[in-house]
């Protein structure tokens, strides 16, 4: 009798995995819900953002851009105690430079208090020649934009960075605004 209730159980519980578990339309399962936080920041991402393991050690949070295959958002916290994240300015500098801009465009850069907290927003378009976060060099990538912000925290810069088609970012643009908004100290 044992053996069956416990097999009843089993049966159970892999059922409630199965119907549970919902899928975010891009080839993986979601995520549970956790509080994200990086640097002593928090945040909230609601759609088009769906939560994505990290492709690398060097994000704290991923997001992929519901119907939006190749836009990306992400979150990156370096620690400052072993030299990590650098300073706001050479960071803007680096992610505008990875940009060749067509010609008369310039970067949008500017600065805001969100909930205590000091972030550069930066906006830029054109043609993408940097990397992916540490991957290999790939061909340039016309018609691509990034909208970025970079966040004084309590320990130490956090960059969140939204990149991909320029119809991507437009498609997730208010999402990345309200995500901006929610940021604060944990």
């Amino acid at each position: 009798m044992r053996l069956f209730v416990v097999g009843v159980c089993l049966v159970l519980i892999a059922c409630d995995g199965a119907t549970s578990g919902s899928s975010s339309g891009t080839g993986e399962e979601a995520l549970p819900e956790l509080q994200p936080i990086a640097g002593g920041v928090g945040w909230t991402a609601d759609p088009p953002f769906v939560p994505q393991r990290a492709a690398n050690d060097m994000r704290d949070a991923q997001y992929a851009v519901t119907g939006q295959p190749e836009t990306l958002l992400t979150i990156s916290h370096f620690d400052p105690e072993v030299g990590g994240g650098g300073e706001v300015g050479p960071n803007v500098e680096r992610w505008v430079g990875q940009f060749r801009q067509p010609e008369g465009a310039e970067a949008t850069v500017s600065e805001r208090e969100v909930n205590d907290l000091r972030v550069t927003l930066v906006d830029v378009h054109g043609t993408f020649v940097g990397r992916e976060g540490m991957g290999p060099e790939s061909p340039p990538r016309p018609h691509w934009r990034m909208r970025g912000a970079i966040v004084e925290a309590s320990r130490g810069l956090v960059f969140v960075k939204l990149l991909g088609p320029e119809a991507g970012v437009a498609a997730a643009a208010e999402a990345f605004d309200e995500m901006v908004r929610s940021i604060h100290p944990e």
